[in-house]
C-alpha cells in the first residue's frame, strides 16, 4: 500500500478485525490495483490464540459495526454489486454474536444483536437467511438453524432416492 492511502485513516482503537475495516477504504482510494501470482501475505490462524476461536468478549462485537460500515460505504460509493456479499458477512456476524451472547454475562450485548436482527432489511438476504433472521428477531435462532439443517439433510436424502430410482 502507498502510505498516502492511509491519510486521515487509522485502525479503530479497541476494534477487532481492523484489517477488514480498512481494506475496502484502501482499495477504494487506490488508483490502480495490481494482482500478482506470488504469495505476498501469509495469514496464520492459531488454534488457541485466534480471534474467532478465543474467548468471546463484548469488544468482539465490533465485527458487527465493521460490516455495517462496509454496507454503508458500498451504498455510498454505488457498489451495488458488492452489497449482497456485504449483507451476507453482516448477517454472519450477527449470527456469530447471537450465539456467543446467549449467557447472562452478555445480556445487554445479546439484546443489541436481536435489535440489529430486527433492523436488518430482509430483501438483501438469501431465502434461508431470511428465515434465520426472522428466528433471530423472535429469539429462536438455534431452532431456526436446526430447521435449516434438517431441510439440507432431507434434500440430500431426496437426491439419493431420485438417483436410486433412476437406476
Amino acid at each position: 500500500y502507498l502510505a498516502s492511502l492511509f491519510d486521515g485513516l487509522r485502525f479503530p482503537l479497541g476494534w477487532f478485525y481492523e484489517d477488514e475495516y480498512l481494506s475496502p477504504i484502501l482499495l477504494y482510494r487506490g488508483e490502480r490495483i495490481a494482482i500478482c501470482a506470488t504469495q505476498g501475505y501469509l495469514y496464520i490462524q492459531r488454534v488457541n490464540d485466534s480471534v474467532m476461536r478465543g474467548k468471546f468478549s463484548a469488544a468482539k462485537m465490533s465485527m458487527i459495526n465493521m460490516y455495517e460500515e462496509r454496507i454503508n460505504w458500498f451504498e455510498q460509493w454505488g457498489y451495488n454489486d458488492l452489497l449482497p456479499g456485504a449483507y451476507q458477512k453482516y448477517f454472519w456476524s450477527l449470527r456469530h454474536c447471537y450465539k456467543k451472547t446467549l449467557s447472562d454475562e452478555y445480556k445487554k450485548e445479546h439484546e443489541a444483536v436481536v435489535k440489529r436482527f430486527k433492523e436488518l432489511k430482509l430483501k438483501n438476504l438469501h431465502m434461508s437467511d431470511k428465515f434465520l433472521c426472522i428466528c433471530g428477531r423472535i429469539g429462536c435462532l438455534k431452532f431456526g438453524e436446526k430447521i435449516i439443517n434438517l431441510k439440507e439433510k432431507l434434500k440430500c436424502c431426496f437426491k439419493r432416492i431420485v438417483v436410486r430410482l433412476k437406476r
